[in-house]
């Protein structure tokens, strides 16, 4: 098998958190449909991991034990299944490594192209996670063996290549309103109108707005928020202060920004500025 058709990026990590090495890889003949492919090898000493809304959806394929969800309780909860897929996440989910060394590809999916990938609508499938071979088809459920069975990392990422484009090869259509949409709202990081969107698409509010949902997973507004609220994450991440972060990102007022970590982050602005995060991640590790 050829080596993968796009250029890949790694770094390794030996902290207090745990020591793995990440690649990613971003295929540019997939370009609008995939974000980037991700590759997570290592073992976490935190178990628990707090994570985020980020406008997307991600094809997650355990290559080791499984991880688990942990419940609003604080419970741990039944393993993922082996090939699984992340719905629109519009709150903050925790989830739980297994003990000792682990090893994960994921697929981060733009919201249009999970559509196309998916094959269905999205409408239900906010803040679940699903078996991908009930999603897809069987081709799903093989996929993370014959990634378990390749003997590199690029080989790994070749294979999910291939198979993407397969899925894409009878792929239904993204109206073309809701693509202009979902991509300018992207492009602005949120700050576009949703009205002037409607508009553009050419299609009554109310289609407007069922269409958008059932080929993103997401309100038009609704999204438009978590991409702004992921802006300034990042921006967090990268050593911003809150005051740059914020104005950059869109927020005009205080109050704004509140209830956006609120309902996304479970948290203060300030908890989530001194709180230990992950390196090159906004995710939060938590003990359980």
């Amino acid at each position: 098998m050829p080596e993968t058709r796009a250029v890949e990026s790694s770094f390794s990590i030996s902290s207090p958190l745990g020591s793995w090495t990440h690649h990613e890889c971003r295929p540019p003949t997939l370009r609008g449909v995939v974000d980037h492919l991700w590759h997570f090898d290592g073992e976490m000493l935190l178990p628990r991991e707090r994570t985020f809304p980020g406008g997307y959806f991600e094809i997650i394929l355990h290559l080791g034990p499984l991880f688990r969800d942990v419940r609003p309780d604080g419970r741990t909860g039944a393993p993922f299944p082996t090939a699984c897929v992340t719905g629109a996440q519009t709150q903050p989910l925790v989830i739980e490594s297994p003990a000792g060394r682990c090893c994960v590809l994921g697929i981060r999916l733009t919201p249009t192209g999970a559509f196309r990938v998916l094959r269905t609508p999205l409408n239900d499938a906010a803040n679940a996670t699903l078996d991908l071979a009930d999603v897809v088809d069987r081709s799903a459920a093989d996929l993370a063996d014959a990634c378990r069975d390749c003997v590199t990392v690029s080989a790994r990422f070749e294979r999910v290549i291939t198979w993407l484009e397969h899925q894409l090869a009878n792929a239904p259509e993204v109206h073309a309103g809701v693509a202009h949409a979902a991509h300018e709202l992207a492009a602005g990081y949120g700050n576009r109108r949703i009205g002037e969107l409607q508009q553009t698409s050419g299609l009554s509010r109310p289609r407007f707005l069922s269409l958008f949902r059932a080929q993103t997973g997401y309100a038009p507004k609704q999204l438009a928020r978590i991409l702004r609220f992921r802006r300034t994450l990042t921006a967090l991440q990268s050593g911003h202060r809150l005051s740059d972060a914020a104005l950059d990102a869109g927020y005009f007022d205080q109050a704004h920004m509140h209830a956006d970590f609120h309902e996304f982050a479970g948290m203060t602005p300030a908890a989530f500025v001194s709180a230990t995060r992950y390196p090159n991640s906004p995710s939060l590790p938590e003990s359980p």
